[in-house]
């Protein structure tokens, strides 16, 4: 009762209210494996309490895009210490597969498949599958995992396979495309990835077959200092990416990005 009756003094006339936080909880999860959230909490146990610092873990918790809720509280116990609480409300991960027609104004009408699983083994892995028949046909597989090797390495492989009728020219569009992305954060606010890519492209009729393949080892540094990834309310986010394409045809792409965000 004396706990709480400091507490409530310390919030109603703004005494500092800073206990040592015996014990950090995680609070609402099904699916998630508690590692993964545990990970991005840099507040420590058996320190005062950080304000700023638990907000900071919670934005981080927050951008896993794994929960639609994230919030914090300090429960006070009854050795005068306190205990922090880190309260979740998972997102829906595994949706329905989907079919529905849709249209391109190049490629015309085809039935789309498709299926995603959101946060695969509760490791925040997400399977993407889309199929596509008709005026296209399309196969399209990716993965993802932001943490695959520890120590924040993130790797997406994504595959693509895709023919349609050219709406110009009288020839069969064939592409096939393999692209690995490897990515490292340096600290909260850099990161760099490699992107190395493999396509494969021909156009063919009953003349002829035009046949094209390029080697694209894309590299981008990004800083990023927003404090929520989705709507953020302050901060910069800068990207630089460098990508040279090496084939039939040889050129070098320089695409830079500059966004700042305020309250």
């Amino acid at each position: 009762l004396f706990l709480f009756f400091k507490f409530c003094l310390s919030f109603v006339f703004g005494f500092d209210y800073e206990p040592i936080i015996s014990k950090i909880e995680i609070i609402g999860l099904s699916k998630t494996k508690y590692s993964i959230v545990e990970r991005e909490i840099h507040h420590k146990p058996n320190f005062p309490i950080d304000s700023s610092l638990a907000e900071l873990d919670r934005n981080r918790i927050f951008n896993l895009g794994l929960f639609d809720e994230v919030s914090w509280s300090v429960v006070p116990i009854e050795n005068g210490d306190a205990i922090l609480q880190f309260n979740l409300i998972e997102s829906l991960y595994r949706l329905p597969p989907a079919i529905l027609p849709v249209y391109d104004e190049e490629k015309g009408w085809s039935l789309r498949g498709l299926y995603i699983i959101k946060n695969f083994q509760g490791k925040n892995r997400n399977i993407e599958l889309d199929l596509s028949i008709g005026g296209e046909d399309r196969v399209q597989f990716s993965l993802s995992d932001p943490w695959i090797l520890g120590n924040r390495v993130s790797l997406l492989m994504y595959l693509e396979k895709n023919s349609y009728n050219h709406l110009f020219l009288d020839r069969t569009s064939n592409t096939n495309l393999f692209r690995l992305d490897l990515g490292k954060w340096y600290g909260d606010r850099i990161k760099l990835r490699f992107s190395p890519t493999i396509m494969k492209s021909s156009y063919l009729n009953q003349v002829d077959t035009l046949k094209y393949e390029y080697f694209i080892p894309e590299i981008k540094i990004e800083y990023d200092s927003r404090d929520v990834f989705w709507n953020p309310k302050r901060g910069i986010r800068l990207i630089n990416k460098f990508v040279p394409m090496d084939g039939q045809n040889n050129f070098f792409i320089w695409d830079q990005s500059y966004s700042i965000y305020f309250p």
